[in-house]
């Protein structure tokens, strides 16, 4: 997979007549933001902006599920944002589990970069249907680098040249296995086209599309309140399982050659 890549943005065509519910990002500072509090905190305090203006309101599973992950890491990665000046937060119990009453201070700590080469500091508006489709579909990180790409789209013209390893470093994504994981999502979710047999490709970076029906079908089962934590807790249960079989069958074994 080339790693140096002549980047095109292809963006929306036109508003859609009736608008869109969306947040305005600088994502300029998206990595200085992910340097900060770290990327998935990073992606937590979005996706926060986002929910905000869809719903009002946040459950700690409403934040899980879009991140793939625990709701005691979002829980940690709310006290990250809290700590760092970038979030004012309660918790309330609700029928649909523990929920956040939050707010953005109106001055925080984080400024953007001065100069972030090889283009001055870009507003995108985000879709915020996306935070609800395309991040739990492609993942935390492979999202991540969307936005990161997204960051480097040029001011006057409709391409850039560009390292996708330095792209990826720069918001937190180490190492090259993790690096060609995001970059495959990105190709498998029809974000990324990369031209093939290339080592200065042209690639094109694609606005982010509508998910499948088999997609819907996924992202409806993980909305699903308190299913991970069955899911987890039948597993947990298999497991024990399959190792009190493995224990009989090797005691009974045993006895059997004595």
């Amino acid at each position: 997979m080339p790693d140096v890549i002549s980047l095109r943005f292809l963006g929306p065509s036109a508003t859609p007549p009736d608008g869109e519910s969306v947040i305005v990002v600088d994502l300029s500072a998206f990595p200085l933001l992910a340097g900060t509090v770290g990327l998935d905190a990073a992606l937590l305090f979005l996706l926060l902006r986002a929910l905000r203006v869809r719903t009002g309101q946040a459950t700690l599973h409403a934040l899980a599920w879009p991140l793939r992950t625990s709701e005691r890491r979002i829980a940690a990665g709310i006290e990250t944002l809290a700590r760092a000046g970038l979030l004012t937060y309660t918790w309330e119990r609700t029928r649909a589990g523990d929920g956040i009453v939050f707010e953005f201070p109106a001055q925080t700590p984080l400024r953007p970069p001065i100069a972030w080469p090889p283009s001055p500091a870009r507003v995108h508006p985000l879709p915020t249907i996306a935070f609800v489709q395309a991040l739990p579909l492609l993942g935390r990180d492979a999202f991540a680098l969307y936005l990161a790409l997204l960051a480097r789209e040029p001011v006057r013209r409709a391409r850039t040249d560009l390292r996708l390893s330095g792209v990826a470093t720069s918001i937190g994504i180490a190492g090259s296995l993790r690096q060609r994981r995001a970059v495959r999502r990105l190709i498998r979710g029809r974000v990324l086209e990369i031209a093939k047999g290339a080592v200065f490709a042209s690639a094109t970076l694609h606005e982010l599309p509508p998910p499948t029906r088999r997609e819907r079908h996924l992202l409806r089962f993980l909305a699903i309140p308190f299913l991970p934590a069955a899911l987890r807790g039948l597993a947990i249960l298999a497991a024990a399982a399959i190792a009190s079989i493995a224990l009989l069958l090797t005691l009974a074994l045993h006895a059997r050659h004595r």
